[in-house]
Order: structure tokens, then sequence, then C-alpha cells
């Protein structure tokens, strides 16, 4: 069974260096936006993991032209996961949230470059109060085990001219919450949070 593993590396490059590097090293822009993410949820934050966070919220994104909701399930089993709604129709969406007892947990707002080659790709992501992560991933390498899809993943960045920040990946939603960093190997599992 395969596994992706999601790390945000805090890259001490700027946006337009790392947009250089990525292009020197044979990586194509796939698409450039500005993000706006709001996380709604009833549930307490406190304790959660990074993933727990996400799939106990449901996430309202606005980016261009667009607004979708995600989990819309945890508001009523009707819904998709993903709904695409209109301007038009936001409030109506978000007085049922409210309704039911939803509030909100986040509000961020990003940057978001993406870059591809091949099976390898990077979302370099600006985040308000956070600073510039480099998710990387490679699609050829979701059977190895996590600890060897990181150190690769890491070392890729590092051999394309990336200088990391720190050692770990950044953990965006557990940061944003506990108003300090906090560090994983990948966001989709289950840890223990090393807060710092």
């Amino acid at each position: 069974m395969s596994h992706m593993v999601e790390v945000g590396f805090k890259i001490k490059n700027s946006l337009l260096e790392s947009e250089k590097i990525l292009l020197d090293n044979g990586y194509e822009e796939y698409f450039k936006t500005q993000t706006h993410d709001i996380y709604y949820s009833k549930v307490s934050m406190e304790g959660l993991t990074e993933r727990q966070m996400k799939e106990n919220c449901i996430r309202l994104r606005h980016s261009g032209k667009f607004f979708y909701f995600e989990n819309m399930h945890l508001l009523n089993e009707k819904y998709d996961r993903k709904v695409h709604i209109t301007f038009k129709d936001l409030r109506d969406y978000l007085n049922e949230l409210y309704d039911n007892g939803f509030d909100v947990v986040f509000d961020t707002y990003k940057t978001d470059w993406v870059y591809t080659k091949g099976s390898k790709g990077c979302q370099l992501q600006d985040i308000k109060d956070i600073g510039l992560l480099n998710y990387h991933f490679d699609q050829d390498i979701t059977d190895l085990p996590s600890d060897e899809q990181f150190n690769i993943l890491k070392n890729n960045l590092l051999e394309m001219g990336f200088e990391l920040e720190y050692e770990y990946g950044i953990d965006k939603l557990s940061s944003l919450y506990y108003g300090k960093l906090v560090f994983s190997k990948d966001q989709n599992v289950d840890y223990k949070p090393n807060r710092k």
C-alpha cells in the first residue's frame, strides 16, 4: 500500500530565488495563485495532530474566482466531501455552518506557486505568520517507508540548492494553533508533535 509523505520544509531562500532554483533544475511552472483558507470546526483542536486537525475541520477555500468547501460531510452527510459554490451562495452555507455549531478555527492567507518535473513537484507556500515552505513530493517513491521518503525529499531539496531553516518540516495548522512551530517528518500520519 503506497503512502505519500507530506512535509513542508521552511526554507531560507526567497520566493523568487526558489523559483529560479526550480527552473534551473528543469521544473516547469504549473500554477501561481493567492489562497485564502478558513477552517471551521466544532471540535477542540487541543492535542490533535496536523492530520487530525484537517480531518475535523471544514475548509472554505477562496482562490482566484473559485470558492469551495472541503469536508462538508462533517456538516451533513447529504454533502459531497468537496462542494463548489458561488460567491452569491456563500452566506447561506456559512449560516448553515454557524447554525450547526461550527466556528472559525483558522484563517490563513498564502501565496501558492507550484512547479512540476515528471513525477516530482514542489509547492512553494508563503504562509502568513509562518513564512515560506517548500512542499516537495515524488510520486515514484510512495511505496518506500515514510522515513526513507522523508530523507529522499529532504536530500533532493538540498541537492537542488535550497537552504533549509530546520531539519524537519513545519506543520502549518498545528503551528498556527499552538502559536509556535510544530515539526514533523510527515503531516499525513499521527505522531506526537514536537513543539519548540
